[in-house]
């Protein structure tokens, strides 16, 4: 294996025209609510990331070899502080008479690593792709593709799993600055390990059934303002199939977080809507506001009260976000600063869940 990596390296080396490109990403964050309950804990997180891409293009591909890492550390909830690693490659080809259409094929394995407070999502991942472009018309494109990923917990393996995912994809640029794109995905994920006391997972029957599966429909229009501004606005729904996710929750019955890791979107579905304007004051010098409401109803999971009475058999909750966020050039030097606010409500018929959060974060992106 080390030897054809090597060999596709010369050939690509001897080809094609080589470009290396990296670049680093310091900031910080204040979150009131680190936790996106009601106990609104607040903690500091600062940030340190980087990537590092050599891309090779011949005439009619393009292939690119990606690194990306981060870290984040929190100064009061230090077990969430975790180290991310990802590596990429990525392989495209033009198709037509005028090389318009694109083959895309990639693959990518990442390892994440928490604090010893959290060191249970320790996980490994492993994914490939592939994904066809083609232009129908000058104005009009469809797209096809499918990925698949595996997703390895070293120390909570009754949560790994290996995804498989559909998708189906059209854009229309209709005139008049207006761009439409329709979207549809099939999802299914299987867990690794059955759980205690229950029959899943046995025989090569049951074995094809996923733990559960969801649709996923998606429509976005964006519209030119003018130059140097644009709206978009985008609907997305998600189904839940076969509805037997895995939650992972404390003594006391609550989610430990709400990110991918704790709360993947296979766990609830429901409806969202987002509402996007961007305006260019200049090439280096962006602003962005972004407005949503999703409404999330997870598929088993309850709803209780605070002394833990049930009071619903599914936690349904709404949440509203509003994010402005800045992006500028600083002196020519190739350096961007950048500067976000997130203001969060959250209401839940878990009082647990009904919250407000107030995030604010800054950096500079270097180039090298």
């Amino acid at each position: 294996m080390r030897f054809g990596w090597t060999l596709l390296t010369l050939v690509m080396v001897t080809t094609a025209e080589a470009q290396f490109a990296a670049d680093a990403y310091l900031g910080t964050m204040h979150d009131d609510n680190i936790g996106n309950n009601m106990l609104a804990d607040p903690d500091n997180i600062s940030i340190l990331s980087g990537t590092a891409q050599y891309a090779w293009e011949g005439e009619r591909w393009e292939a690119e070899l990606v690194y990306a890492g981060s870290y984040e550390y929190f100064t009061q909830a230090i077990e969430r502080s975790r180290t991310d690693h990802v590596a990429g490659v990525r392989w495209s080809r033009s198709t037509g008479a005028e090389g318009e259409n694109v083959l895309t094929l990639g693959g990518e394995v990442s390892l994440g690593l928490f604090h010893d407070g959290l060191s249970f999502y320790d996980h490994r991942t492993a994914a490939v792709s592939a994904s066809y472009k083609h232009f129908v018309a000058d104005d009009l494109y469809a797209e096809g593709g499918y990925d698949v990923r595996a997703f390895s917990f070293m120390n909570a393996a009754v949560f790994s799993f290996t995804e498989h995912r559909l998708h189906l994809q059209t854009g229309w640029a209709a005139g008049a600055g207006t761009t439409l794109i329709l979207r549809a995905e099939a999802g299914a994920k299987y867990y690794a390990e059955a759980l205690t006391g229950t029959d899943e997972g046995k025989g090569w029957l049951t074995g094809t059934v996923p733990d559960v599966a969801q649709t996923v429909m998606l429509a976005r229009v964006g519209q030119r303002l003018g130059e140097s501004t644009g709206l978009s606005a985008t609907l997305h729904y998600q189904h839940g199939l076969n509805k037997k996710p895995r939650y992972l929750v404390d003594d006391e019955g609550y989610l430990i977080a709400d990110d991918e890791l704790f709360d993947d979107q296979y766990g609830y579905e429901g409806l969202s809507a987002v509402m996007m304007f961007t305006h260019f004051f200049s090439e280096t010098f962006q602003v962005r506001a972004t407005g949503s409401r999703s409404s999330r109803d997870y598929l088993t999971l309850p709803a209780y009260d605070v002394n833990g009475a049930i009071l619903s058999d599914r936690r349904s909750d709404d949440r509203y976000v509003l994010t402005l966020a800045m992006e500028c050039g600083l002196f020519g030097t190739g350096a961007l600063y950048r500067m976000a606010v997130d203001l969060i409500d959250q209401r839940s018929n878990d009082p647990y869940y009904t919250y407000k959060n107030t995030a604010v974060s800054a950096g500079i992106a270097l180039p090298f």
